[in-house]
């Protein structure tokens, strides 16, 4: 069995490039675009969990008031209006 090579940030770094440069390269090929990936952010994965678990309470809320029956108008606006 082969042992696997340590894995560093700078090897990560330089897969996700190659794998950004590729996508790119397609989405300009098809659709005359690019996306930016990376970057500097204001999230990380503290402020992630924060945005997951406010989704799961709101979730929470909503199910409860469709159960009771007293839905507010954004519990039934589809997302693309918000």
């Amino acid at each position: 069995m082969k042992v696997l090579e340590e894995a560093t940030r700078e090897k990560v770094e330089t897969a996700l490039s190659a794998l950004r440069d590729v996508v790119n390269h397609i989405e300009h090929v098809y659709c005359g675009a690019s996306t930016l990936y990376g970057g500097p952010s204001p999230w990380d994965a503290k402020e992630l969990l924060h945005v997951i678990r406010d989704g799961l309470l709101r979730q929470q809320d909503r199910r409860t008031r469709w159960h009771k029956g007293e839905l507010h108008e954004d519990d039934i606006t589809p997302l693309e209006k918000i």
